[in-house]
């Protein structure tokens, strides 16, 4: 299943679960923004999903991007 992304998009994919943007996915590996746009499509395209969020979670669940890149909590329930 991992030959279905490429490296690239592995990278986008990772840099998209931890909740970057695509002008900061750009910025952080010097690509445009318009090549990062055109990979997130290609990978939502071969996921067969049409969000973001959801792509994330089949790419997690498939083994295409490890868990812990973005299982980490974003608030803390005691407080």
């Amino acid at each position: 299943m991992k030959a279905l992304i490429t490296f690239r998009e592995q990278q986008i994919l990772s840099l998209m679960a931890q909740g970057h943007s695509s002008k900061s996915i750009a910025h952080e590996l010097g690509l445009s923004f318009h090549t990062v746009q055109t990979h997130r499509k290609n990978i939502l395209r071969k996921l067969n999903e049409t969000s973001t969020i959801r792509a994330v979670t089949v790419a997690s669940n498939v083994g295409l991007l490890p868990a812990s890149r973005f299982n980490t909590p974003l608030y803390s329930p005691e407080g």
